[in-house]
């Protein structure tokens, strides 16, 4: 996992601490970068080097495989937006800062 996003993972926990945190992977090469369960959900965290966020396989083989209530992918932009009806791009910025950055878009 690359520097920054290790950086933006360990931000992330440091936010929700009341969090149980996980990595995901599989041998077939899917993967998430970090999974929360908070505030009875179950939420998943991509974090993305990149101004234009899109939606990967990967991406619905985490919400299929782990029963995620919504994935967030974690991007370097100011905007928040919805890239399918349980994806969520939103700036690493605003997750981190914003009062209540996990509510729907």
């Amino acid at each position: 996992m690359p520097l920054i996003a290790r950086s933006v993972d360990a931000q992330i926990l440091t936010r929700f601490a009341s969090a149980d945190p996980a990595y995901w992977s599989t041998h077939g090469g899917a993967e998430l970068d970090l999974r929360l369960e908070t505030d009875g959900r179950v939420l998943g965290f991509e974090i993305k080097r990149t101004a234009q966020p899109a939606v990967t396989k990967s991406m619905h083989i985490a919400l299929a495989d782990l029963e995620l209530d919504h994935l967030f992918v974690v991007y370097a932009g100011p905007h928040r937006f919805a890239l399918t009806d349980r994806i969520t791009a939103i700036g690493a910025a605003d997750l981190l800062t914003a009062q209540d950055p996990l509510s729907a878009p």
